[in-house]
């Protein structure tokens, strides 16, 4: 008798005794008897495992393979058993509890619950209590009158050490503040509203065209303070682009003469600001442009912002 370690490989046991193809050739099988019943087959083209379960008509369940995606594939076991709705419903211990909760699944009575005797979870003193204690927690006028004189000695020192600990203004090691807000009129180094637009416009026209229009929302009455900024150029030297800024197409805010004496292709920065009293609702702010001098006039990064005082 040979020992399994010197068997060839083709002697081994194996779990299959029947092998077939492809699926066209065990489906047609033929000669299969009762006794057949039971074995394990190999289809070799994709090396998937079926059992016969029965001979006529020839009836294969297969165990392995791709196609084995979950237990609709499997059939039952006698022992471990597939969940289904009706065993559930047929289970003494689960009848049990149903009978417990009202049809929409609210529970009914608290009489199953263990508890000091009254048969409810917490009586209606003690709700009434949870009630005072949550309404104490929200106080904040000192209903205790807790002074100094009632910290401890280490709760005092701790206390005496964060207000003079020096990493308070340490601005290289600053602590985070605790979550704060602040109104609108506390903030005074916003701006309210801001537009821009970052492409060039050019102008060989003889007066004054718009490079950029910023249109503010609905505006409280009250004074503003408007700014603007924008880059020129003109494409000869010594050239003039002229700007200026008009708020409301009536009221001119700012202007320039921006004369080009060293170099064509060089941006020169025109800004400013002003603050002026707007009346309630909308309002444009325009960038006005043209060559004064020269052939061409290019304004680029035309910037607007607005800032309630």
């Amino acid at each position: 008798m040979a020992l399994h370690k010197t068997l060839p490989i083709t002697e081994l046991h194996r779990i299959q005794s029947l092998s077939y193809a492809n699926q066209s050739a065990r489906e047609g099988a033929s000669g299969l008897t009762a006794d057949d019943v039971g074995r394990v087959a190999i289809q070799t083209d994709d090396s998937s495992f079926y059992v016969l379960a029965d001979h006529s008509p020839v009836t294969w369940v297969q165990i392995t393979g791709s196609d084995l995606d979950d237990t609709d594939d499997l059939p039952e076991g006698s022992t471990n058993l597939y969940y289904t709705e009706a065993r559930v419903s047929a289970n003494s211990d689960v009848a049990a509890n149903t009978a417990k909760v009202s049809a929409d699944g609210s529970v009914t009575t608290h009489n199953d619950v263990t508890s000091a005797g009254s048969g409810q979870i917490i009586t209606s003193a003690e709700r009434s209590n949870i009630g005072l204690n949550t309404t104490h927690r929200g106080l904040t006028n000192n209903p205790h009158s807790t002074d100094v004189g009632n910290l401890g000695s280490g709760t005092l020192a701790e206390l005496n050490a964060a207000i003079t600990d020096a990493t308070l203004d340490d601005s290289s090691d600053p602590r985070d503040p605790n979550a704060h807000t602040h109104t609108k009129s506390e903030v005074t180094d916003l701006f309210d509203e801001y537009g821009s637009d970052e492409t060039s416009s050019t102008s060989t026209a003889a007066g004054f065209e718009q490079a950029y229009r910023f249109t503010t929302s609905s505006l409280t009455a009250d004074t503003y303070e408007i700014s603007w900024y924008c880059e020129a150029k003109n494409d000869t030297l010594n050239g003039i682009t002229r700007v200026r800024v008009q708020l409301d197409d009536t009221t001119d805010l700012g202007f320039a003469d921006i004369a080009i004496t060293v170099n064509t292709t060089v941006d020169f920065p025109m800004a400013g600001s002003i603050q002026v009293a707007l009346g309630a609702g909308t309002h444009t702010i325009d960038i006005d442009f043209y060559p004064f001098t020269g052939t061409t006039a290019e304004v680029r990064r035309k910037r607007v912002a607005v800032r309630r005082i």
